[in-house]
């Protein structure tokens, strides 16, 4: 591993503790700031080591995630969130056809894809459920790239989705 594929991992591993702080958030506004940070951190770190669908397809979902922090007070109804989150589907398989390293290109873009419509119409329980199978479809592609900090990324943020859903349905539950 060069020196700046090093960096790129220890960026990633930023990355990995932010989002697991994202995913435990109750209120989207802050599950999709602490969002914003943590895919730019792997934006940094997939283009450092050298994985070009991970680094483009990352970027796209940051600027998904920035607009829907900003724009989520003015998209009141239905159609125009749904609109939106296809919006960006769209855009990721696009980018994605740009940035195609092969068959495992796939997988980054279907999560991205899934999670970028979960992230405009979902609510924070809903899109934590998405997280069980787009995580593992990160998984894959992390773990055929040699991502270590993606790896450890979607092996924690399964188990942080499932510890926010178990939490927030006891929660809801109680009240």
């Amino acid at each position: 591993m060069t020196t700046i594929e090093i960096i790129g991992q220890i960026i990633g591993l930023f990355g990995v503790a932010v989002l697991f702080l994202a995913y435990q958030m109750k209120a989207r506004k802050m599950l999709l700031l602490l969002q914003m940070l943590g895919v730019a951190l792997f934006a940094t770190q997939y283009f450092m080591i050298n994985a070009l669908s991970g680094a483009v397809l990352n970027t796209v979902c940051l600027i998904r995630t920035i607009f829907f922090y900003f724009a989520e007070d003015k998209i009141k109804n239905e159609k125009s969130k749904i609109f939106s989150s296809i919006f960006f589907a769209v855009l990721i398989c696009i980018f994605g056809a740009f940035s195609w390293e092969g068959w495992y290109s796939i997988l980054m873009l279907l999560c991205l894809a899934i999670n970028s419509f979960c992230t405009g119409v979902c609510s924070p329980q809903n899109f934590r459920k998405s997280l069980l199978l787009t995580c593992v479809l990160a998984l894959i592609y992390n773990v055929i790239v040699f991502s270590i900090a993606g790896m450890l990324n979607e092996s924690i943020s399964i188990v942080s989705a499932i510890i926010g859903i178990i939490r927030f349905k006891k929660e809801k539950s109680t009240n």
